[in-house]
């Protein structure tokens, strides 16, 4: 090391002419000899992983010893070899915090993977023996993955883990890894901080979609063929809901299958924030007004479908009892949502439909009231034999019913 210029003879020399004893000389010999080994592996980033937190405890003293050893140097440069000293450290503490942190995002990767591929485990349509064998590829290629991640590390030199070349972090024990590595800090951003139904939904949908498929499913392709469509998607369906072009099929699909709608709005804006954050933007600087229109549009769908299922057993109540009466803001409701609808974007709903009955509101809202009047519409011809007055209780008719 260059600033030990004098040798440990002469710095043995100038302790001669100390008030120490021989004893105690050699004992700061034999310090000033380990202190410059470790100098040098620091310089080098040959310390190993295990000792970056305390060096890093202890760097203010760290460097001060450097300064004490530095000025018996011939130069005397202290101030410009402490400079030094500390930025080779400072690069070493950041080769081994970025292992560390890359370490921590495949760890993440793995347990959310795993998560997420037990659905997908769960479905019962494997046919195909080609169809087990891609599910098997990708598991154990998890499985690998998961393993040489959870690997002991701490006895390994920095300089062994993590280099920059170029301005470019080469984290060796993962190289093999390098196409999932360009996708972590997003996949960590969607799946963890701003996870939402929405993600699940999607990913485990394509997942499926792909095992089906003629596609490959393993971790070698997962960025082209699992995360880059994922994403994209993901970007489709904001963009969609965004502009209100999403079609009412859709919401339907939404409802019965992603999400509780009392929560639709936070589970929009947590996919809405992730995605932000994976194109570079902050979300707290961007305007997330204008996703309360498109909200606004979805509630006052789900809304009519409900209270259009209510008018329409309202009318079968009134035909098979022959009710008499005003029905026709029940019928209008009950023709407003139809399936020639489903193809029709989200913006050909107007959120100032409101004025319908209020007892259809009061029944599409209350499950116990729309349960019971489902009931009673189901039984619509025993409550007609009722009416017209049977009183053969033998009749088969009537026993079919109390046998159902």
């Amino acid at each position: 090391m260059n600033f030990l210029c004098v040798g440990n003879e002469n710095l043995g020399d100038s302790l001669k002419y100390s008030c120490l004893s021989e004893k105690s000389c050699k004992k700061c010999i034999q310090a000033y000899s380990v202190l410059e080994i470790l100098f040098k592996l620091c310089e080098s980033c040959s310390v190993t992983l295990k000792e970056i937190p305390d060096l890093e405890k202890n760097k203010d003293k760290l460097l001060d010893l450097y300064s004490v050893c530095s000025s018996t140097t011939v130069h005397k440069r202290l101030v410009q070899n402490k400079k030094s000293f500390e930025h080779k450290l400072d690069q070493c503490f950041t080769l081994a915090n970025n292992f560390l942190h890359v370490k921590s995002l495949l760890s993440l990767f793995c347990a959310q993977l795993i998560r997420i591929r037990m659905p997908i485990e769960g479905k019962k349509y494997y046919i195909d023996f080609s169809l087990v064998l891609k599910v098997v590829y990708f598991v154990i290629g998890l499985s690998a993955l998961e393993k040489h991640v959870g690997n002991n590390y701490e006895l390994c030199c920095v300089n062994k883990l993590c280099t920059v070349h170029d301005g470019v972090l080469h984290v060796i024990p993962f190289q093999g890894y390098n196409n999932i590595m360009s996708i972590l800090e997003d996949f960590n951003s969607l799946f963890k901080i701003h996870e939402s139904d929405f993600v699940r939904h999607f990913f485990v949908s394509l997942v499926r979609n792909l095992i089906k498929s003629t596609g490959k499913v393993n971790l070698e392709h997962f960025v082209e063929i699992i995360w880059k469509p994922f994403f994209n998607k993901c970007c489709l369906f904001i963009n969609s809901i965004r502009d209100s072009s999403i079609k009412l099929k859709e919401i339907d699909e939404i409802e019965n299958h992603c999400t509780r709608f009392e929560k639709l709005e936070g589970q929009l804006l947590k996919l809405v924030c992730g995605l932000e954050v994976c194109q570079g933007h902050s979300s707290s600087t961007v305007d997330h007004s204008w996703i309360s229109k498109p909200i606004n549009q979805i509630q006052t769908y789900i809304s009519l479908c409900k209270q259009a299922k209510a008018a329409h057993m309202v009318l079968q109540i009134k035909e098979k009892l022959e009710l008499t009466g005003d029905f026709n803001i029940v019928e209008h409701v009950a023709h407003k949502v139809s399936e020639t609808m489903q193809d029709q974007p989200l913006s050909s709903i107007d959120i100032s439909v409101g004025a319908v009955a209020s007892f259809l509101k009061d029944m599409a809202s209350n499950k116990k009231k729309s349960d019971c009047i489902e009931v009673f519409s189901n039984c619509l011809d025993i409550v007609t034999w009722m009416k017209k007055g049977k009183s053969d209780l033998h009749n088969d008719f009537f026993f079919k019913y109390i046998d159902s």
